[in-house]
């Protein structure tokens, strides 16, 4: 029986140790899970509605709580936990019950006069079944909790896998849906690491949803089609902002930095890449450096930068800024780290073969 520890992101502080879930185990929770699943899928939308509505009382109740325990195993600010983790799950839930009902109503659709005629046809949608949901670590708590209220209110059950760095996270997301009215085993925890999460997939669910980087979204979609199992990917990126000449170079300014550094730059669809037109980029530049240096590290109640939440982020980091400097980058400093906390650095005269412009 394997043992997984969880350590904080921010201090290294240890937070429990987990029991990883075996492969017999998840065949075991997948037949229990098609069981509530079955019965779930006959109770009317209105009702699967009702029964997931109080979770946002919950978590409003429990804001200062879920925001710390985010923040400690994670390592963002509280801002960043209330803003990008909570928020978002507010909102989504929030609008399905306003929407669901249309969005999974039956849809007729138009055929042919020539090939069909007098035919009739519609969209009808019918949940997968059980959906396996494997998340990830940066924001452990919105993209778990958002592929799973999805999935429950179409219909399905759950098993759900977060991130080897973010257990605790799990635990949490585990006592809420056990304080809905939700049947047992429709949404049971999956304990364990990139090998469990090969397990949960060859186990055979009707559905896996995955947020991740591309080289681990490229596995799992090869270990799903062996099965087949259809597959949902939330995979990285390599964004770009372009700043025109016309701008609010202020403004925009703020925006690059906002983009770029929340969560401490460790976010999908963050900005890692800046197109400066010629005629303001030396002014947006120093403008940039300017904002970068008033940027305050840590966890205190003026903190805008939380810590990396690994090893692995912080040896990253490094092999970039080196192969920049290497081919020819400049940048506005050092890497500083003070703990697991990182000053944060600008890059210029960057280029395409660099690995700070291709890779997340």
């Amino acid at each position: 029986m394997r043992q997984l520890q969880a350590h904080s992101a921010i201090d290294g502080q240890w937070l429990g140790e987990f029991t990883v879930t075996d492969a017999a185990q998840i065949s075991q929770q997948l037949t229990r899970a098609r069981r509530a699943g079955a019965a779930w899928q006959q109770t009317p939308l209105q009702r699967r509605l009702q029964q997931l509505a109080p979770l946002n009382a919950l978590l409003l109740a429990r804001a200062d709580d879920i925001c710390q325990l985010l923040s400690i195993s994670s390592g963002k600010v509280m801002t960043e936990a209330l803003l990008a983790e909570i928020i978002p799950v507010l909102d989504l839930n929030r609008y399905y019950q306003q929407h669901a009902a249309a969005i999974l109503k039956p849809q007729a659709i138009s055929c042919s006069p020539l090939s069909f005629p007098f035919a009739t046809a519609a969209i009808e949608r019918r949940p997968y079944g059980v959906v396996a949901i494997i998340s990830p670590w940066n924001y452990p708590f919105q993209l778990s909790l958002s592929p799973l209220l999805t999935a429950l209110i179409a219909g399905n059950a759950v098993l759900l896998k977060v991130s080897e760095l973010s257990l605790p996270v799990a635990d949490l997301i585990l006592q809420l849906c056990q304080q809905l009215d939700l049947p047992a085993d429709l949404v049971q925890l999956v304990t364990g690491d990139g090998e469990t999460g090969r397990q949960l997939i060859a186990a055979g669910p009707d559905l896996v949803f995955f947020t991740g980087s591309l080289a681990t979204g490229r596995a799992v979609m090869q270990a799903a089609a062996q099965h087949p199992v259809p597959v949902l990917l939330e995979l990285g990126g390599k964004d770009a902002m372009l700043v025109f000449a016309d701008a609010d170079l202020q403004r925009a300014c703020q925006a690059a930095l906002y983009g770029a550094f929340s969560n401490s730059g460790q976010v999908c669809m963050s900005i890692e890449r800046l197109y400066v037109e010629n005629n303001c980029f030396s002014d947006f530049l120093a403008q940039l450096q300017t904002a970068l240096a008033a940027l305050t590290l840590g966890h205190g109640d003026d903190g805008d930068l939380g810590s990396l939440c690994s090893e692995a982020q912080w040896a990253r980091i490094q092999n970039h800024y080196q192969d920049a400097l290497a081919k020819g980058a400049s940048a506005s400093g050092p890497l500083i780290r003070q703990g697991n906390y990182l000053q944060p650095v600008i890059l210029w005269n960057v280029s395409p073969e660099m690995l700070i412009m291709q890779e997340e």
